[in-house]
């Protein structure tokens, strides 16, 4: 091999790799690619309603193909900051090929909410969501909000291998007759749930 085609491989072999964007706060990701927790997160987002007038979220995705992995990593509710159902993460767009993996999420109302209708009414919806792996702990008190994942107009979601603590349930789909699909295809895999007790 001559020294110009190893130069080449190499300069192939270290553009093709691509390197993961580090999350160490609550944050807005309006950019594809891989996302990386680097610590835990608490709370929410310092600015939220900057964002669509929406300011309950710790972490916003806007935009199609990306992949959160918290390796295992916390995202707590910190109680003392007031929101009126606050989720961990939060998709407001019809975005489409998302990735949330390898989180401890504790004391959200909702760990993940999909709501692709928030501008108004749309035929795309948010498709192809994969949540793994993960650990979610929702608020020991009594609440009508305590559903770990609350969609609407979502398509093609897999939740695969999730431990659920004091839920009132997995999922919560409030399409109704004035959205403009109904959620389809929820593939479920390996859930154990603990629901919350009555007393």
């Amino acid at each position: 091999m001559t020294r110009l085609s190893t130069m080449v491989l190499i300069v192939l072999v270290f553009t093709s790799i691509n390197f993961a964007v580090d999350i160490e706060n609550c944050t807005v990701i309006d950019s594809p690619g891989e996302y990386d927790l680097i610590q835990s997160l608490d709370g929410l987002h310092p600015n939220p309603s900057e964002y669509y007038g929406y300011d309950d979220f710790c972490i916003l995705v806007d935009t199609d193909n990306v992949t959160i992995d918290c390796h295992g990593y916390e995202i707590n509710y910190n109680t003392s900051q007031y929101a009126s159902n606050p989720s961990a993460f939060t998709v407001l767009n019809p975005v489409q090929n998302l990735t949330f993996a390898n989180c401890a999420i504790n004391d959200y109302d909702y760990a993940f909410r999909f709501d692709p209708n928030w501008y108004g009414y749309n035929t795309i919806g948010l498709r192809d969501v994969l949540i793994e792996n993960h650990t979610i702990v929702m608020p020991n008190y009594s609440s009508s909000y305590q559903d770990a994942i609350v969609m609407s107009n979502t398509h093609d979601l897999t939740v695969r291998n999730v431990s659920l603590v004091n839920a009132t349930s997995l999922v919560y789909a409030y399409d109704t007759s004035s959205t403009a699909t109904e959620s389809t295809n929820l593939v479920v895999d390996n859930v154990t749930v603990q629901l919350q007790s009555s007393g």
